[in-house]
This record gives structure tokens, C-alpha cells and sequence, in this order.
């Protein structure tokens, strides 16, 4: 997608650079303003002298009018890259997101084991003799479920 919108904003530039360039107009000069004769021939010269410098301006007109139409086409569909790009990614987004979220879980750091397997009230041992780090590899502490366990450990903090 990028890539094509590359070409198209090069191909923006290139025409509109040609658009810029200087063309070769054919005017009227001094010569052709200063003849001698009547009033009549004056503006019949005059006409004929300017309808042929017209037509000899028309290619130069004309490749300056088709590079400034190309310019805008290819901006227009450089533009139009740029929406449909940007209307792409805002559908991934909302339609193809991933559906499982992750679980926030509460991994405590440390777990006081008790001796005696007590605990007062709050849940708390009575009688804290070691805290054992559960992320460290070498704590030894073997994490088992069920209602034994959970009376030997008792999270503090």
C-alpha cells in the first residue's frame, strides 16, 4: 500500500514540476504592431497576427494544462490511497482485534510459612519463622491447592 502511494505522490511531483518548466510562447513584437497602411489593414493585420501567434502557443498551452490535470489526478488518488489506507487499519482495529484479554493475576513476592500452621483471626500465622521468595527459582517452596495449603501459607502485605 505504501509502495503505491510512493508512485503516486513521485508521479504528483513530476507533473508538476513539468508544469513549471518553461515553455516557448511566440509573441508579438514591435514589428508586428508598427505597419504602415490605413486603419483597417492596421487591425486586420493586427487580428491575423494574433490568431497565429494563438495557435502557435496551443501545444505549449495545452502540455502545461494536461501536466497540471495529471498532478491533480495522481494527488487525488494519492489522497484516496491515504483514506482507504487509514479506513483499513481503523477496521482491523475495531473488527479483528484479539477477543481473550489477559488476566490480571495477584502474584505475591513473598509467603510466610509458619511452623505451627496457626493463624490468628486475619488469617495471619501466629508464628512467622521463614519468608520464602516465590520468583526465585531456588526457594525450594512447592506450591500445592487445596485446604492444606492454603492454612500453611498466608500471604502477607
Amino acid at each position: 500500500m505504501s509502495f503505491v502511494l510512493s508512485v503516486y505522490m513521485v508521479r504528483t511531483i513530476w507533473f508538476s514540476v513539468k508544469t513549471l518548466e518553461r515553455g516557448n510562447y511566440d509573441l508579438m513584437g514591435l514589428n508586428d504592431i508598427n505597419i504602415k497602411g490605413n486603419k483597417d489593414e492596421y487591425f486586420r493585420h493586427l487580428i491575423i497576427c494574433l490568431s497565429k501567434k494563438t495557435k502557435a502557443n496551443y501545444n505549449t498551452i495545452n502540455s502545461k494544462v494536461d501536466n497540471m490535470t495529471m498532478a491533480q489526478e495522481y494527488y487525488k488518488r494519492g489522497i484516496v490511497t491515504i483514506c482507504v489506507y487509514a479506513f483499513l487499519i481503523l477496521i482491523f482495529c475495531f473488527f479483528f482485534k484479539n477477543s481473550k484479554k489477559p488476566v490480571l493475576e495477584f502474584k505475591p513476592k513473598f509467603v510466610y510459612a509458619s511452623s505451627s500452621g496457626k493463624s490468628d483471626d486475619r488469617g495471619y500465622s501466629a508464628k512467622a519463622t521463614r519468608a520464602t521468595r516465590l520468583d526465585s527459582p531456588s526457594s525450594g517452596a512447592s506450591l500445592t491447592t487445596g485446604a492444606a495449603a492454603q492454612r500453611r501459607l498466608v500471604l502477607c502485605g
